[in-house]
């Protein structure tokens, strides 16, 4: 079920209106319903989403009691705690394997269970590129969302081990925490501690947030349909034929890639953050305006930050960081960079993705260009332009077919080969008023003017403004590009 269909606001629609009336438990049990309906709604042969949906329910199972069991005390039946006093729990851990045991073998688990679903083709012709033997993968359909509630789960269970968070006793919760339906697919990726306590909080009807979340998913949509899905068509064109394109037709599309993801993937995050919001959550913000970064390092601050911070939290820190000598913290930028490029999707393209973003990222260290940007306007705007061409450099090994086409399609961008060209002057024209809202801060204006408006007159433009979107949505109902990874 997409974000802009409109199954998906009928049950959004329907859920809110239901979940208002409802007591906190009765919420959750109602949240819960939703999501697994959202999640079955995906467009895919019966197989595929019952072994998703199974994928979904077992990760939730098992790292429920993985958090039991990694946390520094259990108790499974606690008893009342004494007056200003605090409950005394039981460690059991220790009774079978260490906690750290336990953890180990959450992260191998869900890693495992990762790998099986999406590395499995990836590892295999590696494999059969470097041994004698054939290794047949098993070529499972890649279940939607599994990378983004992998992490969640694993940073979950690493938090409950470090002390950092409680471990969630409820299995409700637990299930909630997994498969909330406004992240479930993309995310963003959520730390149990900044979801789990609001969903058993009784939150009064507020409508000023119902409102912001309404014009949140209204700016999510209208970036989706009438920016990313545009542009969508124009990098089909001409990546699809990168033998017969121009160099200037390439360098066009790659313009456009930038302004696709960016705009498809910042809509998915504005209309996740803005059904929660409808339903009183608040979820982490996930872009602030990338496309302005005057550094590479800035850019991964403001670029998937949920993904960004997890990476640095959970991989790049864990390795020691910029702890244990100058040597080492290029070696785990390289290495957590190269792993974040894995991530996002299984093949050597994608690898040499991130590993061009750490060397990037190494090469500002050691100029000392990672450091804030420049007061001076003209060295800022050089430091930008910059930047956005390197970004844009990557996102050619992000989008090609794989690292021949990457490597043919940024030659002749350089040579400027002579060929077709497939591209009008359009992603100029788009890359240009992205650029400019983002400066603006239009999206913040936006909200507000229609938080300002009367009731009825703010209503109506909601209404007609969503009708005017799914006309248009059901001509394309593209899928998001985060959808695959």
């Amino acid at each position: 079920m997409l974000f802009n269909s409109v199954q998906y606001l009928l049950l959004l629609t329907c859920v809110a209106i239901v979940f208002w009336q409802c007591a906190p438990r009765g919420r959750r049990i109602l949240l819960l319903v939703a999501s697994y309906v959202f999640y079955a709604g995906w467009d895919a042969p019966w197989r595929t989403r019952l072994i998703a949906m199974g994928l979904v329910v077992g990760s939730t199972i098992v790292n429920y009691f993985f958090g039991l069991l990694v946390a520094p005390s259990v108790a499974p039946h606690p008893a009342p705690a004494p007056a200003g006093g605090v409950l005394s729990y039981e460690p059991i851990t220790a009774r079978v394997f260490s906690r750290k045991t336990w953890l180990v073998a959450a992260v191998a688990v869900n890693l495992g269970v990762l790998c099986l679903f999406k590395y499995d083709v990836f590892l295999s012709n590696t494999l059969a590129g470097l041994l004698p033997t054939h290794f047949q993968p098993w070529r499972w359909t890649l279940p939607i969302g599994i990378s983004f509630f992998t992490f969640e789960v694993i940073s979950y269970v690493a938090d409950v081990y470090r002390g950092i968070t409680e471990p969630i006793t409820s299995l409700l919760d637990m299930a909630l925490y997994v498969g909330f339906f406004p992240h479930l697919i993309a995310g963003p990726i959520i730390r149990s501690r900044d979801l789990v306590p609001q969903l058993t909080l009784r939150h009064e009807l507020d409508w000023k947030q119902v409102r912001t979340g309404t014009a949140r998913f209204i700016w999510g949509m209208v970036k989706k349909v009438f920016v990313a899905d545009v542009m969508a068509k124009i990098v089909k064109e001409a990546y699809g034929d990168v033998a017969g394109s121009s160099g200037l037709g390439l360098w066009l599309a790659t313009y456009a890639f930038a302004v696709q993801i960016y705009s498809d993937f910042s809509a998915y995050s504005d209309m996740a953050i803005g059904s929660a919001l409808i339903l009183g959550i608040r979820l982490p913000e996930n872009f602030d305006m990338p496309y302005l970064s005057c550094s590479i390092r800035e850019f991964w601050r403001r670029w998937h930050i949920s993904l960004s911070t997890w990476l640095r939290d959970y991989l790049y820190i864990p390795l020691g960081g910029s702890r244990k000598g100058t040597a080492r913290l290029y070696v785990n930028l390289m290495i957590t960079m190269l792993l974040g490029g894995l991530w996002h999707g299984a093949a050597w393209s994608f690898v040499a993705w991130g590993g061009f973003q750490g060397l990037m990222m190494c090469v500002e260290r050691l100029s000392g260009m990672d450091e804030k940007p420049p007061e001076n306007l003209i060295w800022r705007a050089a430091r930008w332009f910059v930047t956005f061409q390197l970004v844009c450099v990557s996102w050619v090994m992000f989008r090609a077919a794989d690292g021949a086409a990457a490597w043919t399609i940024m030659r002749k961008i350089v040579t400027l080969a002579p060929g077709r060209l497939p591209v009008d002057g359009r992603p100029l024209v788009y890359l240009a008023i992205v650029l400019l809202a983002d400066v603006l801060d239009v999206k913040r204006s936006f909200i507000e003017i229609l938080n300002e408006r009367p009731a009825v007159a703010r209503w109506v433009g909601y209404a007609a403004a969503t009708a005017f979107v799914l006309t248009f949505a059901r001509a394309s109902n593209n899928e998001f590009v985060y959808f695959q990874f």
